[in-house]
Parts: C-alpha cells; sequence; structure tokens
C-alpha cells in the first residue's frame, strides 16, 4: 500500500511529464492506450478504415499481438536512458527514477527480503505513461512505409496490403522478426499464444497456408478477432 503524499506526488510528476511528452510530439502517434482525446474507438476507426480503403482491390493481412507483462519487465536503466535522451527535465527524471527504482521486496509466509531494480508497478499513475516512453519510436525503427501498425498499451496489430499474398506474409514476417528483436534489447516480449492473425479477402475466408510465422511458430489464423 503506498501512502496518500506519494500518490498525490504521482499523480503531479505524470501531469507534469505528460504535458512534456504531448508538447515536444514525444509519444508515438500510433499510441492509443490512455491518452487524453484518445480512445480504443479511435484505433478501431482506423484500421476499419485502412482495410476498406483497399479491399476493393487487395488483400489485407492483420497481425494481433500482445506484449507479455508489459509493466513487469520494463528495464529502470533503459527508461532513465530514454528519459535523459528526450530531455525531459532533469528535475522530473530525478523524482521518476527515485519513485520507481530500488524496490524493496518482502516474500511471505517466511519474510525474505529482495531489492529489484526493474518492472514499473500495477497501479501507479506513472506505470503507463512511462511505458508509452520506454516504447517510443519502435515502429520507425524497422517497420517499411507498406507495414502500418496501431497500438493500445500493450496490444499491438500489424497490418499490411497487398495483391499478392506471399509477399504480404514475406513482410509481416520481416516485421515481426524486427519487432521482436527489438523488444529483446528492451527486456520485452510478445507472448505468442496470444497471437492471431485475419485475412480480409473479397471472397470466401479460406485458412490461407501462407500464414505468417514468429520464431518458426505459425500464427493461428481465424475469421475473426478480438482486438
Amino acid at each position: 500500500m503506498k501512502s496518500c503524499v506519494r500518490k498525490i506526488f504521482e499523480v503531479l510528476i505524470r501531469n507534469r511529464t505528460e504535458l512534456w511528452c504531448e508538447h515536444h510530439l514525444i509519444l508515438d502517434s500510433h499510441q492509443f492506450g490512455l491518452r487524453r482525446s484518445r480512445s480504443t474507438l479511435d484505433n478501431l476507426t482506423i484500421l476499419t478504415s485502412d482495410i476498406l480503403k483497399t479491399f476493393a482491390k487487395e488483400e489485407v493481412l492483420c497481425a494481433f499481438l500482445d506484449i507479455s507483462a508489459a509493466y513487469d519487465n520494463v528495464l529502470i536503466p533503459v527508461l532513465s536512458e530514454d528519459l535523459i535522451r528526450f530531455k525531459i527535465p532533469r528535475a522530473l527524471i530525478n523524482s521518476i527514477i527515485q519513485l520507481m527504482s530500488e524496490k524493496v521486496l518482502c516474500l511471505k509466509p517466511h519474510p525474505c527480503y529482495r531489492t529489484t531494480f526493474r518492472r514499473l508497478p500495477q497501479g501507479s499513475n506513472l506505470s503507463l505513461l512511462l511505458y508509452n516512453i520506454c516504447i517510443h519510436g519502435w515502429p520507425a525503427a524497422f517497420l517499411k512505409d507498406q507495414v502500418s501498425c496501431l497500438q493500445y498499451v500493450g496490444n499491438i496489430v500489424l497490418y499490411i496490403s497487398g495483391s499478392d499474398s506471399e509477399e504480404i506474409v514475406e513482410e509481416m514476417y520481416n516485421g515481426l522478426k524486427k519487432l521482436g528483436e527489438w523488444l529483446d534489447s528492451r527486456g520485452l516480449q510478445l507472448s505468442t499464444s496470444k497471437f492471431g492473425s485475419v485475412w480480409f479477402l473479397r471472397k470466401r475466408y479460406q485458412n490461407y497456408f501462407t500464414r505468417p510465422r514468429f520464431r518458426g511458430n505459425l500464427i493461428p489464423s481465424s475469421p475473426s478477432f478480438k482486438f
């Protein structure tokens, strides 16, 4: 349990940091997770619109992904480097790092104390904003123009359109590979058990033999998926 004073302090730090990030365009435009004037409806509207625009002449492949235990695997030293790189005011950085690092855990029933410098705490007013900062810039790092993405916190959808299903699957494979490598470098991983893919076609749905893969595993394909 955190004290009321700490909770109020976290809200103040979050508000100041969020204002700075939004003003300086630090947060990715494809991230809609609990940001001001953004919602899941924006995600669905953009995805539906992009599919309909290409639906008449091309096929669309969507891969739905999930980042495993997103908050629990954020590396605080990496986050600290990001805050400095984005030139967030030093006073805010110092306050954030003091709040997030060197947490003492007490394991019961036999008291065992351990100090950790990893993870963002669940339920913290700061955690979501800091997570968004931590994953800033990943689409520009490896995605090509024909690969689009949307994200709501740890839920991601990559989608590609084209007239050749084999080429679409190849582009998706390359995008997933680079995404996995980029997340590995930041201590994050994709949860393969929550993967799913959907083809949008102008003909009756069929289970394509050209399903996308991630690290040797076929991504399940279905006629629908809950995003």
